[in-house]
């Protein structure tokens, strides 16, 4: 009967490598006891990577293309195009703190049936929070929150008025999740989810004399994000595409003379494409 254990053993190693490459987490040894018998032993498995120190600083910078879809409450909406530059620095390492900076900026401009808007988009986000490795080396889980500030500033032109400059400051608190999850030496998926309620929100319109006004904070704001990284040596290179639902609240002011001022709310849809350049050390 030694083709049936060679067959058993054949078949053992090829559920060996299968489940390697596909869990990233055991592999099944077939050990020969003293009786010619076999029996399964289950370890840990690491990649090839997992035995380097990993390196906990980490920064990005890339171009952004976005797909913009702007529709004020009560009138067209606007669609169009932006592009712009993000960067970010950040310490992370499996079951330790994490820290995080990211600044980003696009413009562009959007059209509608009664007129056209350029758009200036910048934004700052500071992230605290803890990672989690789980499963096995390579996978991760990342709980973050802190502090974000966003500026939008819309140039518009109707048909039949003036130019005019709404600059909106919103102050907002980011709660978020990000998993990364490695499939081989080189390549990992990761997976981005952010909630970003607003705390304070302001308005400021030129050209009316500089005057600013506070505008109803939103709560429905969120930021989705899917990571394709591609790994070499110290070097990530990093496909992200998402997807981000934002709004700006209205706002009603005024005068000393008893003149009204609305201006309605803002909802917006973002789309695209992210592409950045790690470098760790």
């Amino acid at each position: 009967m030694v083709w049936l254990v060679k067959f058993r053993i054949f078949l053992l190693s090829l559920v060996s490598f299968c489940s390697a490459l596909l869990a990233n987490e055991v592999d099944y040894v077939c050990l020969k006891d003293s009786q010619d018998t076999s029996t399964l032993r289950q370890r840990p498995y690491y990649s090839k990577n997992s035995s380097k120190k990993s390196e906990p600083f980490h920064v990005n910078i890339g171009p952004n293309y976005t797909r913009a879809h702007i529709k004020p409450s009560g009138f067209p909406s606007f669609d169009g195009n932006l592009g712009g530059l993000q960067g970010e620095v950040r310490f992370q390492k499996p079951d330790f703190f994490y820290g995080g900076l990211k600044v980003a900026w696009r413009y562009g401009d959007v059209d509608a049936s009664n007129g056209e808007r350029s758009l200036r988009d910048i934004s700052l986000q500071e992230n605290l929070g803890y990672t989690f490795q789980i499963i096995a080396p390579g996978n991760t889980l990342t709980l973050f929150s802190g502090f974000g500030f966003r500026q939008f500033r819309h140039q518009v032109w109707l048909d039949g008025f003036s130019g005019i400059t709404l600059r909106y400051d919103d102050f907002y608190i980011p709660l978020g999740i990000y998993g990364l999850f490695q499939v081989n030496d080189f390549f990992s998926v990761g997976v981005n989810g952010t909630w970003m309620p607003q705390v304070y929100t302001s308005l400021k319109i030129d050209p009316l004399g500089g005057a600013r006004w506070i505008t109803k904070n939103k709560l429905t704001n969120i930021y989705n994000e899917i990571d394709f990284v591609f790994t070499s040596n110290q070097f990530k290179f990093i496909l992200s595409p998402f997807v981000e639902l934002w709004e700006d609240g209205e706002t009603s002011a005024q005068s000393r003379c008893g003149t009204k001022l609305v201006l309605p709310q803002n909802s917006y849809v973002f789309w695209g494409l992210n592409f950045n350049i790690r470098y760790s050390f």
